[in-house]
């Protein structure tokens, strides 16, 4: 019932997780939510960047030898 904009202008005040989903989910109800609405949002502080894994270069990015 909501565009991605609208996700992420949500997600982007400061009053934090619950917040978020309570204003999600109230204005999904608002738009006339056609089915049971469901939020979950995931907070990420940090990454470790020692898990051994490697980037992925895109398709248009060439390294040169």
């Amino acid at each position: 019932m909501l565009e991605d904009e609208q996700l992420n202008r949500y997600c982007g005040c400061r009053r934090g997780p619950q917040a978020w989903v309570d204003q999600m989910v109230a204005e999904a109800n608002r738009r006339g939510g056609l089915d049971n609405i469901t939020a979950i949002v995931i907070r990420i502080d940090s990454v470790e960047s020692d898990t051994g894994e490697h980037p992925v270069m895109p398709a248009a990015v060439s390294q040169r030898s």
